[in-house]
């Protein structure tokens, strides 16, 4: 069952699952069901939050009727591929959510908040 509680502090400032739009909620709920038995939104990191709301953003602006359950099917299967949004792949470490190496390069290269939230 799918954790909403709590919240993922980033540079911008604190994001609460009930605060994200109908579509990254969606999104987020339906990529929780590969995620380790525990865990929930706020263990999230917070680069890999920002990949996950630039994605559903960009693809729903494409796909205004599309969810982001659909979206977050769609990206993991071999039905459509598009390297704009490659299937996704997490671990955890120290508690937190991160995007295994490699899955984040379709972020735009320049991009000021690509590396922020690193020590």
């Amino acid at each position: 069952m799918f954790d909403g509680s709590g919240y993922v502090t980033t540079t911008h400032g604190i994001v609460r699952f009930d605060r994200l739009n109908t579509f990254a909620q969606g999104y987020v709920v339906a990529s929780s069901e590969v995620w380790p038995a525990g865990l929930g939104f706020q263990n999230l990191a917070p680069e890999t939050l920002r990949a996950i709301l630039r994605d559903c953003q960009a693809f729903e602006a494409e796909n205004p009727d599309a969810s982001g359950a659909e979206f977050w099917a769609l990206r993991n299967s071999d039905l459509e591929p598009d390297d704009r949004f490659p299937p996704l792949a997490y671990f955890v470490e120290n508690g937190q959510l991160h995007l295994m190496e490699g899955t984040l390069d379709h972020l735009a290269e320049g991009d000021p908040y690509a590396n922020d939230d690193e020590d």
